[in-house]
């Protein structure tokens, strides 16, 4: 991976408290997930908030009314705070459509349990859901569940040593799971789940305030297999949210960290969000997406995508190395920072592909990595079997590319792809012998930049070569003090601030 020259994030600290556990991903290499390892903000970007603030008071098994079930793992009672369930699975059993379970939490405090809703086939939840069983899941408790902090009384959920440690496979009505730790320790994925069903059931599922650490799937890993840490599929006419995770040190063939699809055989398509997560070394070993792999529509914002990479051994290639987005139409990403991601091809930042019509703006893609490939970039952008892929960047900046093989662009777009650029920065982005490389076509894609600030320089109106005199690199302002309105930085875009 190139260093990042010239580049300093500015920190601001976000506890949590991981319970430590040795992960065993497919390589001879045991990562250990940290005993305090930050999230941080950075930018206005990333998690917020260790869990969603949401306590009530535990009521218990009732013959009528909302059931607020309270579980705490060395008990074996009825779900009041002075007398626990035992195992969150309990209390799924006792639970009915709209009810509660608050889990308390510690450092001793771990459920080796898979907790499951609807059904679930062998790889993924199937289309069918399970109707009228929706539950709002939330970890963080003290052990008399009179208060709530998912950062101070993290919550551990292991699963079964088989399945993965949640499942939810939901039709119709509002599930949440907020505030967990979840690490199978490698024996399967982290979070598995689905909302709506090919009938249009609608309904939504949100996964939240989350530390999905050490998973992968089951048995052996190969260039189909998708998802490590959180795997979500998106019916038509549901919503599923994935917001404010901290996704590190999972595994797969693709999209080894988040793992979305939008199955949309028909109208009206399924919404699919991905919000404010932290997704940082995230192993893939197969051909595509590192971090994420976002399969349809999507909305992608505020995300730090940190240290992933995609290996290409299983498979070949190596592209997309922070995440890739395939066949989405549209795919809104925005206000994203996505720094140091590594592939074993090309498209090391962000890579847009099938089909994908994607919207980019206030994107900051800085210092990814460098494969010996001359097409190494940034971003690249490429096309699919029905329609030619086209993507629209409106203030992004593209920084510190310094690859010595490249002799295309930190911008790639291939065969008949297309690709415009608008009020953005593409800056200090260096090749062959040391020279300029912002935009390149490979094959017989186009691109069309204006109103950009292009060390290499660029036809068009409105675009400078201009240096963009960048407010203070020591402290991580990226604004343009004599360009104000391009590029991430602009008003409307990213923070910056220490």
């Amino acid at each position: 991976m190139t260093a990042v020259k010239n580049l300093r994030l500015p920190l601001r600290r976000f506890p949590v408290v991981i319970a430590a556990a040795a992960v065993f991903l497919p390589t001879s290499r045991a990562v250990s997930a940290p005993v305090a390892a930050p999230r941080l903000q950075q930018y206005g970007a990333g998690p917020s908030g260790s869990d969603n603030g949401l306590k009530m008071l535990c009521t218990g098994s009732r013959s009528a009314g909302q059931q607020v079930l309270c579980v705490r793992n060395e008990s074996n009672g009825t779900g009041t705070a002075a007398d626990p369930m035992g195992t969150i699975s309990a209390a799924v059993a006792a639970a009915r459509d709209g009810d509660v379970v608050q889990v308390a939490g510690g450092q001793s405090r771990r459920y080796a349990e898979s907790v499951r809703v609807g059904n679930y086939g062998p790889g993924d939840c199937d289309n069918a859901g399970e109707g009228g069983r929706n539950f709002t899941f939330l970890g963080g408790f003290s052990g008399d569940f009179a208060t709530r902090d998912a950062n101070a009384k993290p919550t551990l959920v292991t699963g079964d040593g088989t399945a993965p440690a949640f499942v939810l496979c939901v039709m119709g009505g509002r599930s949440v799971v907020d505030g967990f730790q979840i690490s199978t320790a490698a024996r399967a994925r982290g979070f598995v789940g689905s909302a709506g069903g090919y009938g249009a059931e609608g309904g939504s599922l949100v996964v939240s305030h989350n530390a999905v650490f050490g998973n992968r799937p089951g048995g052996e890993i190969d260039d189909g297999t998708f998802g490590g840490g959180v795997s979500v599929a998106v019916y038509q006419g549901a919503t599923v949210e994935v917001s404010n995770n901290y996704v590190h040190d999972n595994a797969s063939g693709r999209g080894a960290g988040i793992s979305t699809e939008t199955k949309a055989e028909s109208k009206p398509v399924g919404t699919m969000k991905v919000l404010r997560n932290r997704v940082e070394k995230n192993t893939s070993f197969g051909s595509h997406g590192g971090g994420m792999n976002i399969t349809g529509n999507a909305e992608l914002a505020y995300n730090l995508v940190l240290g992933n990479s995609v290996k290409g051994e299983r498979g070949g290639g190596g592209w997309g190395g922070g995440f890739i987005a395939v066949s989405g139409r549209p795919v809104i990403a925005h206000h994203n920072v996505v720094m140091g991601n590594a592939g074993a091809a090309y498209g090391q930042g962000e890579f847009y592909d099938e089909d994908v019509d994607a919207r980019v703006s206030f994107e900051f893609v800085a210092g990814n990595g460098c494969a010996d490939d001359h097409r190494n970039s940034e971003i690249l952008v490429d096309i699919g079997e029905h329609h030619d892929s086209v993507a629209d960047f409106t203030n992004v900046t593209v920084l510190n590319h310094r690859c010595p093989t490249m002799d295309v662009g930190a911008l790639v777009v291939q065969q008949g792809a297309r690709a415009k650029v608008r009020s953005s920065i593409f800056w200090n982005n260096a090749g062959v012998a040391n020279k300029p490389y912002d935009f390149g076509v490979d094959d017989i894609g186009s691109i069309s930049v204006e109103s950009t600030v292009t060390r290499q320089g660029r036809t068009g109106r409105g675009n400078v070569t201009t240096d963009p005199g960048f407010v203070n690199i020591a402290k991580g302002d990226y604004r343009s003090k004599p360009f104000a309105d391009r590029g991430a930085f602009a008003p409307g875009g990213l923070e910056a601030r220490p």
